[in-house]
């Protein structure tokens, strides 16, 4: 799976978050650039690594272990 299929798979709010925190924003930062409170932040993150597994999305980090 590519990332712009990981992405268009998500809701929106879990791809803004899921973009911004590939930029190392911190949750409280995310959360101030899309209206959010942290936890909310850190609740849609969970959901991402939920989705990851669920659609066998790996990391550069696996992918390159798994070789």
């Amino acid at each position: 799976m590519t990332i712009p299929q990981l992405v268009e798979g998500l809701p929106e709010r879990q791809a803004q978050v899921l973009v911004l925190y590939s930029l190392e924003f911190t949750d409280s930062r995310i959360g101030e650039l899309l209206g959010l409170a942290p936890a909310t932040v850190r609740s849609h993150r969970r959901h991402l690594v939920n989705y990851a597994t669920r659609t066998g999305w790996r990391t550069v980090e696996e992918e390159s272990a798994a070789a």
